[in-house]
């Protein structure tokens, strides 16, 4: 999902560079000739929010330093044990919530809102330079939270499915072992019997 993002960004004329989570993403992508701007390997073992703040502060400084246009957020999204999904993500820009409108009014939701005026403290800029870190680095956490889900979860269905198949080998050989023990031990009772049946 990454690299077709990617190849799309690309043939629209767009330099991409990926930050990496993970040795295997970050392997995978090198082999592709993408430029890997930077890399978090061996860390979806055991990781914490300041790792999502870490990346997302790396990330708002290019954003506003005008080094990047656009932040995607690419990761595997947890559904259930049995399903899980890559998730493509626009971090930034942030785009706005459409307004509300009369037809969302008829459905419940209201329609006030849309040409009212409200008065922020601090000014908005002030505001949203404090909110738009936050807002990303917790988007990043949710994005490392589903993978290591999604990832445990596929793990535990291979194991589920790799002690089923165990199981069944084991009943299966069990059942041969019998059967061929079974065998031998008629074919004893078979020479014991002739050879007592020729004495007389």
């Amino acid at each position: 999902k990454a690299l077709d993002a990617a190849r799309t960004k690309t043939a629209e004329g767009k330099n991409v560079k990926f930050i990496c989570v993970g040795k295997k993403g970050r392997d995978a992508i090198r082999k592709t000739g993408f430029e890997v701007l930077s890399s978090y390997a061996d860390v979806m073992g055991s990781f914490d929010f300041s790792l999502a703040s870490g990346i997302g502060k790396d990330v708002v400084s290019g954003y506003t330093h005008k080094a990047m246009d656009e932040v995607t957020l690419i990761y595997g999204k947890f559904v259930s044990v049995a399903r899980q999904v890559p998730l493509v993500q626009t971090l930034l820009p942030v785009e706005a919530a459409a307004p509300a409108t009369a037809d969302s009014a008829a459905d419940g939701t209201s329609a006030q809102g849309v040409s009212e005026e409200y008065t922020y403290e601090p000014e908005v800029t002030k505001l949203l330079a404090e909110i738009l870190p936050r807002f990303v680095n917790v988007q990043i956490y949710r994005g490392l939270l589903d993978t290591s889900a999604s990832e445990n979860a596929a793990r535990m269905s291979a194991m589920d499915n790799a002690t089923r198949n165990c199981d069944e080998m084991v009943g299966a050989l069990t059942l041969l072992f019998n059967k061929t023990r079974q065998t031998s031990i008629t074919n004893e009772l078979i020479d014991i019997v002739g050879g007592a049946e020729a004495l007389k």
